[in-house]
């Protein structure tokens, strides 16, 4: 137990979701229609924690431990529990794990966007393009017109909106827009950039 510590603030560092259903995962196992790692399949036969060892009555109480345990840090991902730290970053560094193929999806949607706040601004002051009223306001007042998160200066905004996983974010061409049926038109007209014949 960790002694003099505030017990909701620990609960909150390690509560966990791990989206696990461990009788699932035992049947899936003795089926042969999952691969599932030695230790967590011993650990699910004998009904007991691999982190501390304790003893359970069902795979229900032992996931719900696992679920809310402050006593030790649980390793998990795609479903599976790990034993250590280096066996959970061996499997996310492989290429079939569903966590690793999302954070890679992320990355290729953000190195898509295609924003540039400052130009937009100078063109609209320079009457060479139009930024329309709902972008302006958010620009003037420095938040995300998606969100309407609050930020410090125009470079954290354009950040956030490059890089966000939070929500969408329309853009093309260094403009963004309000909806996704906005870019479509944009794409589709003589002014898009990127998918002209």
């Amino acid at each position: 137990m960790f002694v003099g510590h505030n017990v909701a603030a620990q609960a909150a560092r390690f509560n966990r979701e791990l989206q696990l259903h461990l009788d699932n995962v035992l049947i899936e196992a003795d089926a042969g229609l999952r691969r599932v790692n030695p230790w967590m399949y011993g650990c699910l036969q004998l009904l007991r924690c691999g982190y501390c060892y304790k003893q359970f009555h069902s795979l229900q109480s032992m996931e719900a431990h696992l679920n809310t345990t402050t006593q030790h840090q649980v390793f998990s991902c795609c479903g599976d529990v790990f034993e250590t730290e280096e066996a959970l970053q061996a499997h996310i560094a492989r290429n079939d794990c569903d966590e690793n193929r999302r954070k890679q999806e992320r990355q290729q949607q953000q190195r898509a966007r295609d924003i540039d706040l400052f130009e937009m601004i100078d063109r609209h002051t320079h009457r060479r393009g139009h930024v329309s009223k709902w972008l302006a306001d958010a620009l003037e007042d420095l938040y995300c017109p998606y969100c309407r998160e609050l930020f410090d200066d125009l470079n954290d905004l354009e950040d956030h909106l490059l890089t966000t996983n939070e929500h969408h974010v329309f853009s093309c061409c260094g403009r963004v827009f309000q909806t996704h049926q906005g870019m479509r038109a944009h794409q589709q007209g003589a002014a898009c950039r990127k998918y002209e014949s």
